[in-house]
């Protein structure tokens, strides 16, 4: 069991770590008013005097990372409590220092460090120093620690990269630059990250980076990402405003995209966003039953639309697939579940829709439950 304080040192809730038997690895207080995982992060309470003294705080994946690096001499550790990094979570780190650096294992650190910055609203922000620390041989930092290398873990947060440096460098380093399909996906994939850019000159900073990571001149670029963020009508930047909701539905349409087993469980009629339901609605007409990814180079779109699922299928799978793929599970569960309530309420009880009905709402709320 570990306490988790709030800023104030106050218990705000537990986290637990299964030793045995059968039952969830991790388990959390369940949100509340007091304990609230998107506002809290474990071991801030007695970091942050390090954090602002050091000018950095160090996020790590679990709470015995934190532990382990306290007190191998890095005091300025912290974990979120079983979530994704949020706004809130960085709103509570900027107090007391600007630069972020995000401490995970070798194999995850790409991965890890793109799920949990996709809930941001750009990849690169100016009020904050946002950095990856790659561990070293694959391990964990509270492993690397007990095996008596702590000095490791400290050199590899002293040489933590750019956040978006990491995951350019990252993307294009998995692809073969010598094969002129290659070098154009990963120009477009680089091209959709700096795009989000919005200060211009830290986007035209980027826009020399992928030049010269790809192997194409500063023009290519430029074009490339002016053509990401100009709507194909022309005229302003295509912003939209970000809203977890449709962070959520574009990752659901990248899974959709690639197709993996059980992406069937995402449907169109989950999306509310319009041109995203649109596009899913294309997708789920084409997708393939062999589990082959969505061809969507030969799609017959509408330019807007095609725009839309194009700038989607060149970016990353989120590797958090199985995760979305639940989900998308249980937001399927829950309307059902809420269509059910809707019925139950307005049926009378002795007819025989109403008993269905209610065994049916007891089956997926038992269901959910246990998920």
């Amino acid at each position: 069991m570990f306490p988790i304080y709030d800023l104030k040192g106050d218990p705000a809730g537990f986290g637990a770590r299964l030793l045995s038997g059968d039952g969830p690895k991790y388990l959390n207080s369940p949100d509340s008013v007091i304990y609230n995982k998107s506002r809290l992060l474990y071991g801030l309470d007695k970091a942050r005097t390090a954090i602002a003294r050091n000018g950095r705080s160090v996020v790590v994946e679990g709470y015995t990372d934190v532990i382990a690096l306290h007190r191998a001499g890095i005091p300025e550790a912290v974990a979120t409590c079983g979530t994704a990094l949020t706004e809130e979570h960085f709103d509570l780190l900027r107090r007391f220092a600007e630069r972020v650096v995000l401490a995970f294992d070798a194999d995850e650190a790409g991965t890890e460090a793109a799920r949990r910055t996709s809930e941001l609203e750009v990849p690169v922000r100016l009020d904050l120093d946002m950095r990856v620390a790659v561990m070293p041989d694959g391990g964990d930092p509270a492993d690397i620690v007990q095996a008596g290398r702590a000095g490791e873990v400290f050199d590899a947060i002293e040489q933590s990269r750019p956040l978006l440096q990491f995951r350019l460098e990252r993307e294009v380093a998995a692809l073969d630059l010598t094969e002129p399909e290659a070098r154009a996906r990963a120009l477009h994939s680089a091209a959709t990250q700096v795009a989000r850019i919005s200060d211009p000159i830290a986007r035209r900073e980027y826009e020399r980076f992928v030049a010269r990571l790809v192997g194409v001149d500063l023009e290519t670029v430029e074009r490339a990402t002016s053509d990401i963020r100009r709507p194909a009508t022309g005229g302003r930047p295509a912003t939209r405003p970000t809203t977890p909701r449709r962070r959520l539905e574009s990752d659901f349409l990248r899974v959709m995209i690639a197709n993996p087993p059980g992406a069937d469980e995402i449907r169109s009629d989950l999306f509310r966003e319009p041109d995203l339901r649109k596009a899913a609605e294309v997708l789920e007409s084409v997708r393939s039953p062999d589990g082959s990814a969505v061809d969507v180079a030969a799609l017959d779109l509408p330019g807007d639309l095609r725009s839309l699922v194009m700038a989607h299928a060149v970016e990353a799978t989120p590797e958090s697939t199985s995760e979305l793929i639940e989900r998308a599970r249980m937001l399927r569960i829950d309307a059902e579940i809420d269509r059910l309530e809707a019925l139950v309420a307005a049926t009378d009880p002795s007819d025989e829709d109403y008993s269905r009905a209610f065994e049916r709402l007891i089956a997926l709320q038992r269901e959910k439950r246990q998920a």
